[in-house]
């Protein structure tokens, strides 16, 4: 037990329903406002138990594992270690470590750098995040999509493909290394805000000031937040929700009238009697497109990466990109890499890595009703596969080539070691991950193509194990869905259009406005307590026979390591919940054999 003021705490009962209650209880009191700001924080922080559920909600991440600057890897923990950290925290003694940097390369041919943290620095940092994220995430506009809860790539697109159908411009604004450029006191400023704790705001000194090592070498933090740190989305979203809020503000005194004018020269050939199918032809739509008291402002971001959509015409288009660069400059001292107005309906643009563009207004398709009324509808905006980019993807992991400007399958020579059945599995994964990510295309049947390509190369993987030479004797042996059969479990290629049977989930489009009623989202506790809990099957939601799956498996951990070494690895594996049935169809085994 552990005596914190009045109240007494128990680590343990952090693995129970009493216990989520408990934090909840614990942050409200802890976490209070006055004057309209937030105190308390730096006490959250150092809060043991806060400690320890950063602890368990980072340890299951195969980053936790990755060694910082000191090369220490913290796999033995009890409650004397999160008391003494705490205590680091409370009176201030407390000092990170710089990151240590490592240099990623992208697809362009340059190369993004990247921190990482040591082992207690991580637990430090996702607390810090935490009590971040049940400040700010009911400030967060819906316009934000980036590193937030029930928010993804997917939630951006579906809303660009609600709001967009009108757009004709688009601003395309590039921040030259928004992690890297964030400017300290700038941020500073935005979180005192709405944060009076200045234990809170010495950690966060601390911490950006960390600085990092490069070669050996030792590089002070003048500003940015390190990218790959646990807490560096959220500064960045905090920093860059000013922009969110200003240009959402701008939206209100933008945005002028209700419908469009109808075009006087459709309305005076329709009246003479040309039908609106010819009409339609001569590109003569029935909106007047120059309308200048017609104006919308249409705005979405994924961390730094936004688009912003406008009806209007080029002029102010001009004027909305020369207004919003003022304030990046200005305000959030950050400059910009490319700057560019595209014609919506005319150019292909690219978002989150997907091709996106506008319909002509000429090319939208005219039905009529039951009673014969012409009806002209405003298709979705398009999202296109960036198939280029897939393509050299598929190329550098070995599943094809590119021979006289057409793509050839060939075998992936590192499986033919393996089961048949494993290489159609791993094939299904591959063809699968494209299919989920791009079935918000509008152009997914074309993914038929990649299917073919896919298909082909695992044939010609079979071929090659089985030494059958041609593509043909395979699927004489095996069919056309090569189906096998092994330990009377059946699999088969999936099938092109996989995404026909799949809805995206896009309800939850919108953060939850009071994390501190729904605690779990934010914390977490052991995953043997999920049975304790009776949260049920991740995969079917059953309660009956309820087991835990290690996705790492016990053989995994080093042999090296002592008894006493590998129980706490042992104990902090990655699990799910998952019932019996669900369990053996997952290892492909009979009950015998569990």
């Amino acid at each position: 037990m552990m005596k914190k003021g009045n109240r007494k705490f128990n680590l343990g009962s952090v693995l129970t329903p009493e216990g989520n209650e408990e934090i909840s209880k614990h942050i409200k009191n802890v976490l209070y406002l006055k004057d309209e700001k937030y105190k308390g924080l730096n006490k959250l922080i150092a809060d043991p138990i806060i400690l320890l559920s950063a602890f368990e909600k980072i340890v299951k991440n195969d980053g936790y594992y990755t060694q910082g600057v000191n090369k220490q890897l913290l796999t033995t923990v009890d409650v004397n270690f999160f008391q003494g950290l705490s205590k680091e925290i409370g009176s201030g003694i407390y000092k990170p470590s710089p990151s240590r940097r490592v240099m990623i390369p992208k697809p362009d041919g340059k190369f993004r750098p990247l921190g990482i943290s040591c082992s207690i620095d991580k637990i430090v940092q996702e607390a810090m995040r935490f009590v971040l994220a049940i400040i700010y995430e009911p400030k967060f506009l819906d316009c934000s999509h980036g590193f937030r809860t029930n928010k993804s790539c997917h939630t951006a697109l579906n809303q660009y493909k609600m709001q967009f159908s009108s757009v004709t411009w688009i601003i395309n604004l590039d921040i030259k290394g928004c992690f890297d450029n964030i400017d300290h006191l700038v941020l500073s400023n935005i979180l005192c805000e709405d944060i009076d704790d200045r234990g809170f705001m010495d950690l966060y000194w601390k911490i950006v000031k960390a600085g990092y090592v490069y070669k050996g070498t030792h590089y002070k933090g003048d500003k940015g937040t390190p990218q790959g740190s646990i807490v560096s989305p959220i500064l960045a979203n905090i920093y860059l929700h000013k922009l969110d809020i200003f240009i959402m503000n701008y939206k209100n005194v933008f945005d002028k009238g209700l419908v469009k004018r109808k075009n006087a020269k459709y309305r005076k050939l329709r009246r003479i009697g040309l039908y609106p199918k010819f009409l339609h032809k001569l590109k003569i739509i029935s909106t007047d497109v120059k309308d200048n008291d017609f104006k919308r402002l249409y705005y979405i971001r994924y961390a730094d990466d936004f688009i912003i959509g406008l009806d209007c015409n080029k002029i102010d288009a001009l004027n909305v990109m020369d207004f919003i660069k003022h304030f990046i400059f200005n305000t959030l001292k950050m400059e910009l890499k490319n700057e560019e107005i595209i014609s919506f309906r005319n150019k292909i643009t690219r978002f989150l890595g997907f091709d996106i563009r506008g319909h002509p207004y000429w090319n939208r398709p005219i039905r009529y009703d039951k009673i014969n009324r012409r009806l002209i509808i405003n298709p979705r905006p398009m999202i296109l596969i960036p198939f280029k980019r897939v393509y050299d993807k598929l190329i550098d992991a070995g599943f094809m080539y590119k021979s006289a400007n057409k793509f050839q399958p060939t075998a992936l020579r590192k499986l033919i070691h393996h089961p048949i059945y494993n290489i159609i599995e791993y094939y299904n994964s591959v063809y699968r991950g494209i299919c989920m990510y791009f079935r918000i295309c509008t152009n997914r049947s074309l993914l038929q193509n990649i299917h073919f390509l896919i298909k082909s190369s695992c044939v010609l993987t079979i071929a090659m194990k089985m030494k059958l030479h041609t593509i043909s004797k395979v699927l004489k042996r095996y069919g056309k869905n090569l189906i096998v059969i092994e330990n009377n479990s059946k699999i088969s290629f999936v099938r092109w259009d996989l995404w026909k049977n799949i809805q995206p989930k896009l309800n939850n489009l919108y953060a939850i406005k009071d994390p501190t009623e729904n605690i779990r989202r934010f914390t977490t506790y052991g995953l043997r307590s999920k049975l304790i809990n009776n949260e049920g099957c991740e995969k079917c939601g059953s309660f009956v026979d309820l087991q835990m799956h290690h996705i790492n498996p016990r053989k995994n951990i080093n042999k090296e390591l002592s008894y006493f070494e590998k129980i706490p690895i042992s104990i902090m594996r990655k699990q799910i919940v998952l019932c019996r049935n669900c369990h053996l169809d997952l290892h492909c085994r009979t009950s015998k054999t569990i």
